[in-house]
């Protein structure tokens, strides 16, 4: 009955998180509190790959949508005296950082401040202790392993909400120890030494890549992933985690409300029989080694300069006429615009061409499917230009907006660096331009004229779609349009201000005169809301404004 409130299509973690909240309070005998945190971030054991140790955006708004899909029981529950408990829990610092909010949630239910303090020393202590039993027990059954090297150990790889609670992993750990297997959980591996993976602003897709590194180096360890359907992290994270295994076996189980009990018992029986080919091949060394390292194009930056260091070693400036700076296309005039703004610091920069059924069917057949639409579009553009419109001797560098989480955009970048590198594409470089590496060494105006660029293509692409739907020969309108949208983009490379204010008065002169069916002030109205990519790029959009108008 719970999962039923729920607003949206979420992943089965997030369904069971329904069923249980609504357990709790739909009882005659209501708690007096309800701890409902915003949380933010688990303690950061990498903060070499990021400073941040975020959880997934689902996990971040847990308060915020059952508070909605419940608001009138929490409505009740409050007019008879119910409080609710909402603390933001950030422990990227560690578990002392959740001391203040926790502190203040205890004085919210009327325990005194140094009372708060002491019960949080003693939690903490108790973790820790927890912790270290953990570590200890992992280190047992590992010595345990060492001492019958025909026997192996499954190493469970998975949140701690989805793997390690009954009601989430449908009996899968049970399934390997009832077959003779030992389980050993990732947070019993002390996995402080391992690498994690650069970027990774994730903090559990950093347990999870410690965790692969260590299971992919031990002979006897084997790893079993758990993830749920609609999973956004996971859709990178099991992909690096292949990634890192090689050759090397592994599990991947994909769960929801709908999975069967015997297609899991199938997949672990196959899994297991796996294992144990792999090891007969391993002993008679007839694994094929991973294949000889490639060294991709890198951009770099040198003396404050962004610079790019090509396949063979070379370092070349951004502006060296041999390279190809590639806009992805976010929507056509956006692309462009951006190009038109790079060529303005002496960049060849270059537009990739709209997204097409094309490109979108070489992405699908590069990636896991899984990833998000923009990810999808973004490779099979690149990959298109790289196989059928590269100049000879050509260095294309790629350019790839990043963020710091907790949403998927971010990886990108950290994508397609492994695919040029897994395709072994020689002289293809990544470039996002951030405050991190000072926006390339651009000049300080760069993040102003980027503006311009943004500002201006949004508002013409809104202007297209008016004429578009309200005048009386769109054909003519258009061919009016684009020809001032060539102005425009001009007037946009030699970046002056005065020059682009200039141009774009005449353009609003030259498209006002555009005859109209009515005035545009009648004409109806829809909104594309949602994320920008998808809503500026024509094919993601499915030419919704094409159509309407």
């Amino acid at each position: 009955e719970g999962i039923d409130q729920r607003g949206a299509a979420f992943c089965y973690p997030v369904e069971l998180a329904h069923g249980f909240f609504h357990a709790l309070i739909a009882g005659d005998d209501p708690p007096e509190f309800i701890f409902l945190p915003h949380f933010k971030a688990v303690p950061n054991l990498d903060d070499r790959s990021s400073p941040q140790s975020l959880v997934c955006p689902l996990v971040q708004g847990e308060t915020y949508y059952l508070q909605t899909a419940f608001r009138e029981r929490l409505e009740q529950l409050r007019r008879r005296g119910t409080r609710l408990l909402t603390p933001l829990m950030d422990l990227s610092q560690g578990l002392q950082g959740a001391e203040p909010a926790l502190v203040e949630a205890a004085r919210a239910m009327g325990i005194g401040g140094r009372e708060a303090r002491a019960a949080f020393a003693a939690a903490v202590q108790q973790q820790i202790a927890c912790t270290d039993a953990m570590r200890a027990e992992g280190r047992r059954m590992l010595a345990e392993l060492a001492a019958d090297p025909a026997a192996i150990g499954v190493v469970i790889l998975s949140r701690p909400y989805n793997g390690f609670v009954d009601e989430a992993h449908m009996g899968i750990p049970h399934k390997f120890a009832s077959r003779g297997v030992p389980v050993i959980p990732l947070d019993f591996l002390d996995l402080e030494p391992e690498r994690s993976k650069r970027r990774m602003y994730w903090g559990m897709g950093k347990l999870l890549m410690k965790a692969a590194r260590l299971v992919e180096r031990h002979p006897q360890l084997f790893a079993t992933y758990i993830t749920n359907f609609s999973c956004g992290p996971d859709s990178f994270l099991i992909g690096y985690v292949r990634e890192i295994m090689g050759r090397k076996p592994s599990l991947t189980l994909e769960l929801d409300s709908h999975t069967a009990d015997a297609g899991l018992e199938t997949r672990v029986e196959a899994f297991l029989d796996i294992i144990q080919a792999y090891r007969q091949l391993a002993s008679r060394r007839l694994i094929p080694p991973r294949t000889a390292p490639f060294t991709p194009a890198q951009a770099v930056i040198d003396a404050g300069r962004l610079q790019v260091r090509t396949s063979a070693g070379d370092l070349l400036p951004l502006g060296d006429p041999r390279i190809t700076v590639l806009i992805p296309s976010m929507g056509r005039l956006g692309s462009e615009a951006f190009a038109a703004f790079m060529r303005g610091y002496g960049l060849n920069a270059r537009a990739a061409r709209e997204n097409d059924e094309a490109i979108l069917k070489v992405g699908r057949a590069n990636t896991s499917c899984k990833e998000c639409l923009p990810l999808i579009l973004t490779t099979g553009t690149l990959l298109s230009y790289v196989q059928n419109g590269r100049r000879p001797e050509e260095v294309v560098v790629y350019f790839m907006a990043t963020g710091s989480g907790p949403c998927r955009f971010g990886q990108y970048a950290v994508f397609m660096e492994d695919l040029v590198r897994r395709m072994q594409i020689p002289d293809v470089a990544l470039m996002s331009l951030t405050s991190d590496n000072s926006y390339a060494g651009m000049d300080k105006h760069f993040e102003r004229h980027a503006w311009w660029a943004v500002v201006v293509s949004d508002v013409m692409e809104d202007i297209r779609s008016m004429l578009l739907a309200a005048t009386h020969d769109p054909d003519s309108a258009m061919t009016v349009f684009e020809g001032e949208w060539q102005a425009i983009l001009a007037a946009l490379e030699r970046a002056s201000f005065k020059g682009l204010t200039e141009q774009l008065a005449r353009t609003a002169e030259r498209l006002k005169a555009i005859p109209l069916r009515q005035p545009a002030h009648s004409v109806p109205v829809v909104t594309l809301s949602g994320e920008i990519f998808v809503r500026r790029d024509a094919l993601s959009r499915q030419f919704l404004t094409e159509q309407l108008a």
